[in-house]
């Protein structure tokens, strides 16, 4: 059973990487476009920071 548990931790991993992956690849792009906007990085961070705090919150 705890390798069962295990594989289910690194599958879990696994699907949040390529859920991030995904979103970020809309982000990145836009980031090193030809008409920079301070938004852009500023969102980013703001979405980490909140992110960061969410988790800290409910872990």
């Amino acid at each position: 059973m705890h390798r069962a548990h295990e594989y289910a931790r690194h599958e879990h991993a696994y699907a949040v990487g390529r859920r991030l992956g995904l979103a970020t690849s809309d982000i990145l792009p836009e980031a090193h476009s030809s008409h920079p906007s301070r938004a852009t990085p500023v969102f980013t961070v703001a979405g980490a920071a909140f992110m960061l705090l969410v988790i800290s919150l409910t872990g």
